[in-house]
C-alpha cells in the first residue's frame, strides 16, 4: 500500500489520521481513532507495515499498536471465562485515544483511559500513552551512524516510540501487567533475532509446532521465515536475547526493506507473557507471530515486551523503543542489517536471503 492509497482510504472512511514528516519522502501516518496506531511508515515507496484493507474493522487493523500483557495468564484481559476462548475488548483496542500534543515535523502524543477487567475478575483503571517522535535516542543515533556511512544510497527514517502505563486505581500494581509493543509487517520476509551465547532451547512455541525448516541459525543469531500463511508463534526469553528484533523483506524485485526495533532487555526482569500452560517462572521479551490466512491477510508480527513494574496509584511506567527503517539495494540493506544486529555476519544473512527470499 502506497501513502496516497492509505490516506485516500482513511479519508474516504472518515478515520482520523495525522502525519509526521520532516522531508517529502519520509512520512509516518498515525491514527488516534484506531488505538493510537502507527499505520504507515513511508520512504517514498510502499508501506513498511501491513494494513487491513477492510478498515475500520476489529482490533486487527495493522500497523504498530500497544497492548498490555499477559495474554494467557490470570491477569489476561483477552481470555474469556472458559480460559480457552480469546477476544479483544474494544476498550483495549481501538480504545478511546485523544491527541495531547502534535507537531508535524517533530512528534505526536496520544493517550486513552482504559477501564477493564481481567479473566480472574481484577478491575483495572489505567491510562495508556503513546508518544512517537522523529528524533531517535542518542544510543540509536550512534548505532545508525556507525552503519550508515556517508555515500550510502539506502533511504532511511528513524523514529523514537515511548509508551506508558499509568495506574489510575486505588491499589498498587504488583508486577501484574506489562507494556506490549506489536508491529504488523507485510510478508514474506525474514525475522532477525540477535541471541546470546548459550546451549539448549532458545525459543518456545505458543501455538502449532514451529516448522524447523523455516529457521536458519548462526553464531549469536537466527533468521525465521514468515509468510502469513501458516500459524506459529515463537517466544524468546530475556536471558537469550539482546534487546533487538529486525525484519528483512523484498517488497519488489530490485528493492529490499529493513525494519529494526531496539529496546532495553533486562535478563533479570519479570516478563509476563508465555504460552498457555507454560510452567516457567519467567516469560518472553520477544515474540514472533506468523498469521495463517494468506492473501490480503498475510502478515507477521514483531513483538517486544517491557518488564512488569510495581506501579503505585497515580504513577506510571514508561518504556522506550527506537525503530529504524531502510529501503535500498540488496547488498547495502543486508550489510546494514548485519551491522546493526549481527556484526561480522553479513555472509550468514546473505545465505538466509538466498534460501528464503529468492
Amino acid at each position: 500500500m502506497q501513502k496516497k492509497d492509505l490516506i485516500r482510504m482513511l479519508s474516504q472512511k472518515k478515520i482520523q489520521w495525522l502525519e509526521l514528516s520532516d522531508a517529502r519522502d519520509r512520512s509516518v501516518i498515525i491514527s488516534p481513532a484506531l488505538g493510537g496506531r502507527i499505520l504507515g511508515i513511508f520512504l517514498g515507496g510502499a508501506n513498511f507495515f501491513w494494513v487491513n484493507e477492510n478498515l475500520p474493522c476489529d482490533w486487527n487493523c495493522g500497523g504498530h499498536r500497544t497492548w498490555i500483557a499477559p495474554e494467557w495468564q490470570d491477569k489476561s484481559v483477552y481470555l474469556k471465562l472458559d480460559r480457552c476462548s480469546w477476544f479483544v475488548d474494544p476498550r483495549m483496542d481501538p480504545g478511546n485515544y485523544s491527541v495531547r500534543h502534535f507537531e508535524q515535523k517533530a512528534m505526536v502524543e496520544v493517550a486513552g483511559d482504559l477501564d477493564i477487567v481481567s479473566v480472574d475478575g481484577t478491575h483495572y483503571l489505567l491510562t495508556l500513552t503513546r508518544q512517537i517522535s522523529l528524533e531517535p535516542s542518542v544510543q540509536t543515533q550512534r548505532r545508525y551512524h556507525s552503519y550508515a556511512p556517508d555515500g550510502g544510497k539506502a533511504k532511511s527514517i528513524c523514529i523514537s516510540f515511548e509508551h506508558s502505563l499509568k495506574n489510575r486505581g486505588a491499589r498498587p500494581l504488583h508486577q501484574e501487567l506489562g507494556l506490549w509493543s506489536i508491529a504488523q509487517v507485510n510478508t514474506p520476509g525474514l525475522v532477525l533475532i540477535p541471541t546470546t551465547s548459550f546451549s539448549g532451547q532458545f525459543f518456545y512455541d505458543y501455538y502449532d509446532p514451529f516448522p524447523s525448516e523455516r529457521l536458519l541459525e548462526f553464531k549469536e543469531g537466527a533468521a525465521i521465515f514468515v509468510d502469513g500463511a501458516r500459524r506459529y508463534k515463537l517466544g524468546f526469553p530475556p536471558d537469550r536475547t539482546r534487546g533487538a528484533i529486525g525484519y528483512l523483506s523484498k517488497p519488489c524485485s530490485d528493492t529490499y526493506a529493513l525494519t529494526v526495533k531496539f529496546f532495553c532487555n533486562y535478563p533479570d526482569g519479570i516478563y509476563l507473557d508465555k504460552p498457555q500452560g507454560d510452567r516457567r517462572n519467567n516469560g518472553d521479551v520477544i515474540q514472533v507471530y506468523n498469521h495463517f490466512e494468506g492473501g490480503s491477510m498475510a502478515f507477521a508480527e514483531l513483538e517486544c515486551h517491557a518488564p512488569a513494574a510495581r506501579i503505585m496509584p497515580g504513577e506510571e511506567q514508561s518504556f522506550g523503543i527506537d525503530m529504524l527503517f531502510f529501503s535500498g539495494k540488496r547488498d547495502e540493506i543486508i550489510n546494514r542489517a548485519a551491522g546493526l544486529l549481527f556484526p561480522g555476519r553479513a555472509s550468514d544473512l546473505m545465505v538466509a536471503c538466498n534460501t528464503f527470499l529468492t
